[in-house]
């Protein structure tokens, strides 16, 4: 009996110690996510300095008069694996960086593993067209500080229903020409009448 209190004792401390080695960062390897948003963590000589990336996107939805009729702010995106892998590779291996990218929208629940081609449901009639977002100043006008970090912003492009409706959507989409980039739900599925068109503006920062 004595023998099994003993051993039990001892499995309790292991795992403790096992927990306290990984939550303490204490093997290099380990990478554990803390952040609401996807994030990177970059070590050296068993320090960390945690990057995480937030994006959001604005939506205004106006009438055939161009009234307001909706909006909604500051959706937060998921980073897809896809876009991870892109900017890695562009950043820090020198890969040439797509010369656009491009905002759509599906009638999909995109998870992190899902490429550009897994998606189902983008519209395709009635005036939907996705929306270029060129790779260089103009389809990103805006660089600067928000909030004490760099923030980089999108131009606004519109999607527009003509000749009829189109939709529901549920999600918007950042991706270049191959591959999923991020993706952001809308509050509820959204259909565009005739005549009526959605503003969208992407939001990028590193942290």
């Amino acid at each position: 009996m004595k023998k099994w209190k003993i051993f039990s004792a001892l499995t309790v401390l292991m795992l403790v110690a096992c927990y306290w080695i990984m939550a303490t960062d204490q093997f290099p390897q380990y990478q554990k996510k803390i952040f609401k948003y996807p994030h990177w963590a970059l070590r050296s000589n068993y320090s960390r300095v945690d990057v995480r990336e937030i994006g959001s996107m604005d939506f205004r939805c106006f009438d055939a008069q161009g009234n307001l009729k909706w909006e909604e702010l500051n959706r937060p995106n998921s980073l897809a694996d896809e876009g991870e892998y892109l900017f890695l590779d562009v950043v820090l291996r020198g890969v040439t960086p797509p010369t656009n990218f491009f905002l759509r929208l599906f009638n999909d629940t995109p998870t992190e593993t899902d490429t550009l081609g897994s998606l189902t449901g983008e519209p395709t009639q009635n005036g939907y067209a996705s929306c270029t977002v060129e790779g260089n100043t103009t389809g990103w006008p805006t660089l600067a500080l928000d909030s004490g970090d760099h923030q980089a912003q999108s131009s606004t492009e519109t999607f527009t229903a003509s000749g009829g409706s189109w939709g529901p959507v549920t999600y918007c989409v950042l991706a270049t020409s191959t591959k999923l980039v991020s993706y952001v739900v809308l509050s509820t599925p959204r259909t565009l009448a005739s005549g009526e068109s959605l503003q969208v503006t992407y939001k990028l920062k590193l942290q």
